[in-house]
C-alpha cells in the first residue's frame, strides 16, 4: 500500500534504529539527500537567521522563495519585525543580492491566505506587484510557491499568465528559513 512518491503523505518506510521501529516518510528523506533544497525565505531581516543562511550558503547551493515588501503586514504579525517598511525593504534586498553572489538562486514566496478564499483580483495584485518588486531590484524569477502550499484554480491562471511556474512538494525539499535557527542542527 502507500502512495505514490510525490503523493500528499509520501511513502512511508520503517526504520529500526537503536533497538527501536519508526516509520519514515521516505519520500522527506529521498528529497534531503538526493534534491536541491528549497527554502521559503520569510525571517532574513532578522540578523541571527541571516548569519545562519550566510553560513549555510558557504556550504551548499539552494533555492531560495523569497517574500517582498508586498508581504510586510504579514511579516510584522508573523514574525515580530520591528523594522520600518522602507528599511525591511532595504535590508531584504540587500540579504537577497548577496545571497545570489554567493551563487543561491532566488525564487519568488508569496502569503496570500491561509484559508484560500482570496479573490482573482487581489491574489494578482499581490504576485504581480512581488513579481515587479523582483524584477525592478535586477531578479530573473521563474518559480512560485505560495504561503502554506495554498494553491487554488485562480492562482494557477495568474502564475501561467505571468509565466511562473508553480513549484510543487516534490520539487525540492522544502523548509522555511526559520528552521535553520530553530534547534534543527540536523538541516544543515
Amino acid at each position: 500500500g502507500g502512495n505514490k512518491l510525490g503523493g500528499k503523505m509520501g511513502r512511508l518506510g520503517l526504520v529500526k534504529v537503536a533497538g527501536k521501529t519508526a516509520k519514515i516518510n521516505l519520500e522527506r528523506l529521498y528529497l534531503y539527500y538526493f534534491k536541491t533544497w528549497g527554502v521559503h525565505t520569510e525571517v532574513v531581516f532578522y540578523d541571527p537567521a541571516w548569519e545562519k543562511i550566510k553560513e549555510i550558503c558557504k556550504k551548499r547551493k539552494m533555492v531560495w522563495f523569497v517574500t517582498t515588501p508586498v508581504n510586510y503586514e504579514y511579516t510584522k504579525a508573523f514574525f515580530n519585525c520591528e523594522l520600518s517598511k522602507k528599511k525591511y525593504s532595504e535590508v531584504i534586498l540587500k540579504r537577497y543580492k548577496e545571497m545570489e553572489r554567493m551563487g543561491q538562486k532566488i525564487q519568488l514566496h508569496v502569503h496570500l491566505s491561509m484559508e484560500n478564499n482570496m479573490f482573482y483580483k487581489k491574489q494578482r495584485k499581490m504576485v504581480n506587484e512581488s513579481l515587479e518588486w523582483m524584477k525592478k531590484n535586477g531578479f530573473n524569477v521563474t518559480e512560485f510557491v505560495p504561503g502554506w502550499w495554498t494553491y487554488n484554480k485562480d492562482l494557477f491562471r495568474i502564475l501561467k499568465e505571468l509565466k511562473l511556474k508553480p513549484v510543487k512538494k516534490s520539487d525540492y525539499y522544502a523548509i522555511h528559513d526559520y528552521e535553520l535557527i530553530s534547534g534543527n542542527a540536523h538541516l544543515w
